[in-house]
Protein backbone atom coordinates (compact mmCIF):
# COMPACT_ATOMS: atom_id res chain seq x y z
CA UNK A 1 0.00 0.00 0.00
CA UNK A 2 2.84 2.03 0.69
CA UNK A 3 4.67 1.39 -2.70
CA UNK A 4 4.89 4.08 -4.69
CA UNK A 5 3.30 6.94 -2.30
CA UNK A 6 6.03 7.39 0.07
CA UNK A 7 5.79 11.23 -0.24
CA UNK A 8 2.51 11.52 0.25
CA UNK A 9 2.52 9.62 3.45
CA UNK A 10 5.26 11.93 4.57
CA UNK A 11 3.24 14.92 3.84
CA UNK A 12 0.55 13.41 5.51
CA UNK A 13 2.67 12.09 8.67
CA UNK A 14 4.19 15.80 8.54
CA UNK A 15 0.34 17.42 8.51
CA UNK A 16 1.31 19.44 5.15
CA UNK A 17 -1.80 17.32 3.02
CA UNK A 18 -3.05 20.64 2.75
CA UNK A 19 -0.30 22.10 1.43
CA UNK A 20 -0.32 19.36 -0.97
CA UNK A 21 -3.95 19.85 -2.58
CA UNK A 22 -3.15 23.61 -2.81
CA UNK A 23 -0.11 22.46 -5.01
CA UNK A 24 -2.04 20.26 -6.92
CA UNK A 25 -4.67 22.72 -7.38
CA UNK A 26 -2.17 25.45 -8.88
CA UNK A 27 -0.73 22.37 -11.10
CA UNK A 28 -4.42 21.77 -12.79
CA UNK A 29 -5.16 25.74 -12.78
CA UNK A 30 -1.47 26.08 -15.11
CA UNK A 31 -2.07 22.86 -16.74
CA UNK A 32 -5.75 24.35 -18.37
CA UNK A 33 -3.72 27.73 -18.87
CA UNK A 34 -1.29 25.95 -20.48
CA UNK A 35 -4.39 24.29 -22.96
CA UNK A 36 -6.00 27.36 -23.37
CA UNK A 37 -2.84 29.45 -24.31
CA UNK A 38 -1.89 26.75 -27.03
CA UNK A 39 -5.29 26.85 -28.44
CA UNK A 40 -5.07 30.83 -29.08
CA UNK A 41 -1.69 30.09 -30.95
CA UNK A 42 -2.97 27.47 -32.87
CA UNK A 43 -5.98 30.23 -33.85
CA UNK A 44 -3.13 32.79 -34.49
CA UNK A 45 -1.28 30.41 -36.44
CA UNK A 46 -3.95 29.14 -39.26
CA UNK A 47 -5.49 33.08 -38.79
CA UNK A 48 -1.63 33.46 -39.83
CA UNK A 49 -2.34 30.55 -43.27
CA UNK A 50 -5.14 32.21 -43.95
CA UNK A 51 -4.27 35.83 -44.36
CA UNK A 52 -0.90 34.70 -46.32
CA UNK A 53 -3.85 32.68 -48.70
CA UNK A 54 -5.74 35.87 -49.11
CA UNK A 55 -2.75 38.06 -49.72
CA UNK A 56 -1.54 35.45 -52.52
CA UNK A 57 -5.12 36.03 -53.99
CA UNK A 58 -5.50 39.46 -54.01
CA UNK A 59 -1.61 39.79 -56.24
CA UNK A 60 -3.29 37.08 -58.29
CA UNK A 61 -6.26 38.86 -58.91
CA UNK A 62 -4.45 42.32 -59.21
CA UNK A 63 -2.09 40.66 -61.80
CA UNK A 64 -5.16 39.57 -63.68
CA UNK A 65 -7.15 42.80 -63.23
CA UNK A 66 -3.77 44.59 -65.00
CA UNK A 67 -3.88 42.12 -67.58
CA UNK A 68 -7.47 42.81 -68.43
CA UNK A 69 -7.62 46.52 -67.95
CA UNK A 70 -7.48 47.00 -71.71
CA UNK A 71 -10.31 44.73 -72.26
CA UNK A 72 -12.56 46.48 -69.83
CA UNK A 73 -11.23 49.66 -70.90
CA UNK A 74 -12.67 48.91 -74.49
CA UNK A 75 -15.78 47.45 -73.29
CA UNK A 76 -16.35 51.00 -71.06
CA UNK A 77 -16.17 53.02 -73.67
CA UNK A 78 -18.35 50.88 -76.14
CA UNK A 79 -20.88 51.04 -73.50
CA UNK A 80 -20.65 54.85 -73.02
CA UNK A 81 -21.14 55.37 -76.45
CA UNK A 82 -24.51 54.90 -75.67
CA UNK A 83 -24.89 55.52 -72.36
CA UNK A 84 -23.66 59.14 -72.18
CA UNK A 85 -25.91 60.00 -75.23
CA UNK A 86 -28.75 58.57 -73.63
CA UNK A 87 -28.22 60.30 -70.81
CA UNK A 88 -27.47 63.46 -72.25
CA UNK A 89 -31.09 63.10 -74.20
CA UNK A 90 -32.86 62.36 -71.79
CA UNK A 91 -31.60 65.24 -69.24
CA UNK A 92 -28.74 66.72 -70.28
CA UNK A 93 -26.45 65.09 -67.71
CA UNK A 94 -23.05 63.40 -69.37
CA UNK A 95 -22.16 60.56 -66.96
CA UNK A 96 -19.22 57.91 -67.70
CA UNK A 97 -19.30 54.46 -66.41
CA UNK A 98 -15.72 53.77 -65.35
CA UNK A 99 -13.77 50.89 -64.91
CA UNK A 100 -11.78 50.92 -61.76
CA UNK A 101 -9.12 48.06 -61.75
CA UNK A 102 -8.15 48.03 -57.71
CA UNK A 103 -9.67 44.79 -56.44
CA UNK A 104 -10.38 46.43 -53.14
CA UNK A 105 -12.72 48.96 -54.57
CA UNK A 106 -16.09 48.42 -56.58
CA UNK A 107 -15.08 47.59 -59.45
CA UNK A 108 -17.37 49.97 -61.51
CA UNK A 109 -17.93 53.82 -60.79
CA UNK A 110 -20.27 56.94 -62.68
CA UNK A 111 -18.66 59.80 -63.09
CA UNK A 112 -19.15 63.54 -64.83
CA UNK A 113 -22.71 63.32 -62.92
CA UNK A 114 -23.79 66.57 -61.28
CA UNK A 115 -27.96 66.03 -60.63
CA UNK A 116 -28.70 64.50 -57.53
CA UNK A 117 -32.55 64.30 -57.38
CA UNK A 118 -34.73 61.19 -57.14
CA UNK A 119 -35.92 62.07 -60.61
CA UNK A 120 -32.47 62.84 -62.04
CA UNK A 121 -31.71 59.29 -60.76
CA UNK A 122 -34.37 57.82 -62.05
CA UNK A 123 -33.98 58.78 -65.40
CA UNK A 124 -29.78 57.83 -64.99
CA UNK A 125 -31.12 54.24 -64.58
CA UNK A 126 -33.34 54.99 -67.12
CA UNK A 127 -30.51 55.43 -69.25
CA UNK A 128 -28.21 53.30 -67.94
CA UNK A 129 -30.41 50.33 -68.67
CA UNK A 130 -31.56 51.36 -72.06
CA UNK A 131 -28.08 51.32 -72.87
CA UNK A 132 -27.35 47.91 -71.93
CA UNK A 133 -29.69 46.91 -74.05
CA UNK A 134 -28.01 48.46 -77.20
CA UNK A 135 -24.76 47.49 -75.61
CA UNK A 136 -25.31 43.96 -75.17
CA UNK A 137 -26.68 43.27 -78.99
CA UNK A 138 -23.43 44.91 -79.85
CA UNK A 139 -21.52 42.35 -77.59
CA UNK A 140 -23.50 39.64 -78.71
CA UNK A 141 -25.09 39.29 -75.25
CA UNK A 142 -28.08 36.87 -74.48
CA UNK A 143 -30.16 39.28 -72.59
CA UNK A 144 -34.01 39.68 -71.77
CA UNK A 145 -35.14 42.49 -74.46
CA UNK A 146 -37.19 44.43 -72.15
CA UNK A 147 -36.66 47.29 -69.14
CA UNK A 148 -39.03 47.15 -65.80
CA UNK A 149 -39.17 50.45 -64.03
CA UNK A 150 -41.57 51.91 -61.69
CA UNK A 151 -42.21 55.48 -59.93
CA UNK A 152 -41.45 57.23 -63.16
CA UNK A 153 -43.76 60.50 -61.61
CA UNK A 154 -40.51 61.92 -60.62
CA UNK A 155 -38.87 62.44 -63.96
CA UNK A 156 -39.29 65.64 -65.53
CA UNK A 157 -42.04 65.21 -68.57
CA UNK A 158 -39.58 65.70 -71.34
CA UNK A 159 -37.08 63.13 -69.91
CA UNK A 160 -40.45 61.07 -70.04
CA UNK A 161 -40.88 61.59 -73.56
CA UNK A 162 -37.04 61.51 -74.74
CA UNK A 163 -36.70 58.09 -72.79
CA UNK A 164 -39.66 56.60 -74.49
CA UNK A 165 -38.20 57.72 -77.76
CA UNK A 166 -34.85 55.90 -77.19
CA UNK A 167 -37.04 52.95 -76.46
CA UNK A 168 -38.41 52.91 -79.87
CA UNK A 169 -35.22 53.63 -81.40
CA UNK A 170 -33.77 50.53 -79.24
CA UNK A 171 -36.59 48.27 -79.79
CA UNK A 172 -36.83 46.58 -76.52
CA UNK A 173 -40.04 46.76 -74.25
CA UNK A 174 -40.16 49.11 -71.47
CA UNK A 175 -42.68 48.17 -68.94
CA UNK A 176 -43.80 50.86 -66.31
CA UNK A 177 -46.54 51.48 -64.10
CA UNK A 178 -47.14 55.04 -64.55
CA UNK A 179 -50.41 57.63 -63.61
CA UNK A 180 -52.43 59.48 -67.02
CA UNK A 181 -52.20 62.23 -65.18
CA UNK A 182 -48.40 62.35 -65.93
CA UNK A 183 -48.38 61.18 -69.19
CA UNK A 184 -50.79 63.76 -69.88
CA UNK A 185 -48.73 67.01 -68.56
CA UNK A 186 -45.34 65.20 -70.23
CA UNK A 187 -47.23 65.91 -73.57
CA UNK A 188 -48.21 62.33 -74.51
CA UNK A 189 -51.18 62.57 -76.88
CA UNK A 190 -54.26 60.58 -76.60
CA UNK A 191 -53.29 58.28 -79.26
CA UNK A 192 -49.94 57.47 -77.70
CA UNK A 193 -50.93 56.77 -74.92
CA UNK A 194 -53.74 53.87 -76.47
CA UNK A 195 -50.57 52.66 -78.33
CA UNK A 196 -47.88 52.41 -75.87
CA UNK A 197 -50.66 51.22 -72.82
CA UNK A 198 -51.08 47.45 -72.24
CA UNK A 199 -53.21 47.58 -69.06
CA UNK A 200 -56.03 50.76 -68.09
CA UNK A 201 -56.56 50.48 -64.63
CA UNK A 202 -59.21 52.92 -62.66
CA UNK A 203 -61.24 52.53 -59.29
CA UNK A 204 -63.74 51.41 -61.77
CA UNK A 205 -61.45 48.96 -63.61
CA UNK A 206 -59.42 47.65 -61.45
CA UNK A 207 -56.90 44.89 -61.82
CA UNK A 208 -58.66 41.82 -59.99
CA UNK A 209 -62.48 42.39 -61.07
CA UNK A 210 -64.44 40.02 -62.28
CA UNK A 211 -65.99 40.88 -65.34
CA UNK A 212 -68.53 37.93 -65.22
CA UNK A 213 -69.85 39.54 -61.98
CA UNK A 214 -68.55 42.78 -61.78
CA UNK A 215 -67.87 41.96 -58.46
CA UNK A 216 -64.46 42.65 -56.85
CA UNK A 217 -61.94 40.04 -55.27
CA UNK A 218 -58.75 39.93 -53.84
Amino acid sequence: MTRGNEALLVLVADDRLDEYMDLTKQLSQREQEISKQEQLLESMAKFDRERISIKKQLESLLDQSESTEETYSKKTSAFNRYFTNYAERINGERPVLTYVPNVSQFPLHITDLTGTSTGTRKSLIAAYDLAYQRFAVDDDKQVPHFVVHDVLESIEGPSLVATTEIVHESGVQYIVAILKEKLDSSGFTEKQQDDYGLVKLSSNSRLFDDPRTNSHTI
